[in-house]
């Protein structure tokens, strides 16, 4: 689409007019703060690529948001931004609980729970396959 001049000075495109501005970039924007927040995020993406803990093939995404939001008179306007980093979550982990009669909670390693049978009156480590008398 070609640019014409309208009465004023200014030019039209598509029907709206706009004025001459000075050509901004995103190191005019808060000082070039957005380009140091992009550097950051993007650093904090390879990082987690390079993390055995999480998935390989899974998407890193950095986005860039800026916001323009001009005045009533279309004088100056107001530019929020954001840097936002989505990466996949860590890769998903198994272990066992061991649920006991009592108050106590939390999680027991697995190579430190024991089980119980009452009937044989034994104790058995799990993962291991040999037995303990249980003492009366």
């Amino acid at each position: 689409m070609t640019d014409t001049k309208n009465n004023d000075g200014g030019s039209e495109r598509g029907g709206s007019e706009y004025r001459h501005y000075e050509a901004a970039g995103l190191g005019t924007i808060a000082r070039g703060e957005i380009i140091s927040q992009a550097d950051f995020q993007l650093e904090k993406a390879i990082t987690n690529c390079l993390d055995p803990n999480t998935d390989a093939k899974a998407p890193r995404t950095v986005t860039i948001k800026i916001t323009l939001k001009p005045d009533a008179k279309r004088q100056q306007a107001e530019v929020a931004y954001t840097v936002d980093l989505k990466t996949p979550s860590d890769a998903t982990g198994t272990d066992q609980i061991l649920f006991r009669q009592s108050d106590a909670r939390g999680f027991v390693p697995k190579g430190e729970q024991l089980g119980f049978d009452m009937e044989a009156e034994s104790i058995t480590r799990i993962g291991d396959a040999e037995k303990t008398k249980v003492a009366r």
